[in-house]
């Protein structure tokens, strides 16, 4: 038997929940631009490179529609606009449509709003099929306000929409009753297509629960032809709107999976971005570390971690639909990723988080419904959670995280601590300063040139390249890391080249150093074929032939960027002597 709903109206609640979160979210980004997580800030400089790539061919006259069609569709469907051909771009296109409204690093992250309303909704939704709506409401105030899930909320990745697009995907198979509703299989299939352009280990999340649809949909009796009885031909449309919602991208994608795979299994030599923090991809520690990460570190937080025990206690007599097929997935995946998979990430196993909020509500919702006892330790928990999140939210410091273990994956380390609202403040002057240097030229032509040995060289050059980009649109970027086999095409284009380190003052660039900091700073990447590499190295050796020494700037976080500009003749020494950039 059902328990009985609260009297509360729960759609309302479920709206202030909605709003309160977003408004919190907003708050949080008003008050930090910082750009934390090595793909947080690849992510945001691609879709940043979309959105200008869409406006160039919007913006360019005599096109033939046909031709605009096509490009449009290679957008969608290739990786022409990202600096990483392994990501699909479903959220880059999102990001583009805001961008276009309003070009600021506020505008870029809203997509994170739409994917959390959508986990939200999806939460709810599925919770309240399940049980009853007092059940979903409780669903989503545990999910909305568990640490990995409002922390990966307030950073651009695609980790959190395609979560957002599992739980939807989930929540509407489940309301497809075996696929007997033609329109809940219907959104079924374009959730799951839409969730495979933000990131294809989706599947990992949903085939348990699309194979007991599948199972029952196939095995329910029907009457006439097979094809023609309502659950299959819901399960074809199911099929076939997933399959051409993401094929365009994944045909094209299919050579690169196998390698893909291979890279997060074995003594992989990507082995050094596990956040296990162990080179034994198979010891007890690395292969318990997700499962202490989930339950009490920041995945669930301390508070709903102790408040798990209890549900699965109430949970063991109870009899709740697909609750089976929720621990298949939750304990299936675990066992995948901490076994199979060597490269521990918080972000990977997201998806699970809402499902244990799920199972966490299904298991409270009754024993805590009843009595006075029940509910005032119901709203015990639920002021915990509050308290947890807004101390996890702007007072991370605190001594009680580190009681936990905070500093022990990524969404701990660098996305639990203070707002940062200054580190993007060094962009403008330096943007403003190199518009000027480049006079009437309708395009400013930079390249990035890193040698900071104490960060991974793709997202610093994304960070430098996405706020300066971000505050002219005229700047155009070149990565030397990204690069090196084109080295001499990019230096014949370039009028500036921006130099960062950490720690290091930088004005004449002697060229024994720098090849000594570059082969230390690109060892890791060799089997990119980035180096060694004949053309970069001859580059390295004869630039202060080519480019002069301008000035030189550093940022609030402690790196600094040096500015060297094309000499006109080979005995050019630039009469100015400016002073460096000014602070912020």
């Amino acid at each position: 038997m059902r328990p009985r709903t609260f009297s509360f109206p729960a759609r309302t609640l479920l709206l202030l929940l909605i709003g309160g979160s977003m408004l919190a979210t907003c708050v949080w980004w008003w008050e930090d631009y910082s750009i934390r997580g090595i793909d947080s800030t690849l992510h945001i400089a691609n879709a940043l490179r979309f959105h200008d790539l869409l406006a160039d061919n919007w913006n360019t006259p005599g096109q033939a529609p046909l031709d605009r069609l096509r490009f449009w569709y290679n957008a969608f469907s290739t990786p022409s606009a990202s600096l990483n051909t392994m990501w699909p771009q479903m959220p880059y296109w999102l990001s583009a449509l805001f961008l276009e409204l309003h070009r600021s690093h506020f505008a870029i992250r809203l997509p994170m709003l739409l994917y959390f309303v959508i986990l939200i909704l999806s939460c709810y939704s599925l919770a309240a099929k399940l049980q009853d709506r007092a059940t979903g409401v409780l669903a989503a105030f545990f999910v909305s306000t568990t640490p990995l899930i409002f922390m990966a909320s307030r950073h651009y990745a695609l980790d959190f929409p395609m979560t957002a697009m599992a739980l939807a995907t989930w929540c509407c198979l489940i309301k497809s009753d075996h696929f007997s509703q033609r329109g809940w299989s219907f959104i079924a299939g374009l959730a799951l297509g839409l969730g495979m352009h933000c990131k294809g280990q989706i599947l990992f999340f949903v085939t348990p629960i699309i194979l007991v649809e599948l199972a029952r949909g196939l095995g329910s009796r029907t009457t006439g032809r097979w094809f023609r009885a309502p659950p299959r031909l819901n399960i074809l449309l199911f099929l076939g709107a997933a399959f051409i919602l993401a094929a365009p991208w994944w045909l094209r994608a299919l050579p690169d999976i196998a390698q893909q795979f291979r890279e997060h299994v074995g003594s992989t030599e990507h082995l050094f971005f596990s956040q296990a923090k162990t080179d034994a991809p198979y010891s007890p520690l690395s292969m318990s570390w997700y499962l202490f990460f989930l339950w009490w570190h920041n995945g669930l937080g301390p508070v709903y971690a102790l408040a798990l025990l209890p549900s699965l206690w109430f949970l063991r007599r109870r009899t709740v639909p697909y609750l089976s097929t929720l621990f298949i997935t939750i304990l299936g995946n675990l066992a995948l990723f901490s076994i199979v998979l060597v490269l521990k990430q918080a972000r990977y196993i997201l998806p699970l988080a809402p499902l244990v909020g799920i199972v966490l509500a299904l298991g409270l919702r009754a024993p805590l419904g009843k009595g006075w006892s029940g509910r005032t330790v119901l709203a015990l928990l639920i002021l915990f959670g509050f308290a947890h999140y807004f101390f996890l939210s702007w007072h991370p410091d605190s001594y009680l995280y580190y009681l936990h273990g905070r500093r022990t994956y990524q969404y701990s380390n660098i996305y639990m601590s203070p707002p940062q609202p200054d580190t993007h403040r060094w962009r403008t002057p330096l943007a403003q300063e190199l518009r000027r240097l480049a006079g009437s030229s309708p395009k400013v032509k930079v390249l990035l040139v890193g040698m900071d040995q104490s960060a991974h060289p793709p997202p610093l050059d994304a960070y430098i390249d996405y706020w300066l980009r971000l505050a002219d649109a005229d700047i155009e970027v070149d990565h030397l890391f990204f690069n090196t086999h084109k080295v001499n095409e990019l230096v014949s284009h370039a009028e500036f080249v921006l130099v960062h380190l950490q720690e290091l003052e930088l004005s004449v660039l002697d060229s024994s150093a720098i090849l000594t900091h570059l082969r230390g700073y690109l060892y890791p990447w060799s089997w990119d074929y980035l180096f060694p590499n004949p053309n970069l190295e001859s580059f390295l050796l004869h630039f202060n032939d080519l480019f002069v020494f301008y000035s030189q700037y550093r940022t609030p976080d402690g790196h600094t960027i040096s500015v060297f500009v094309r000499r006109r003749a080979p005995d050019d020494i630039r009469e100015f002597s400016p002073p460096p950039l000014p602070s912020p």
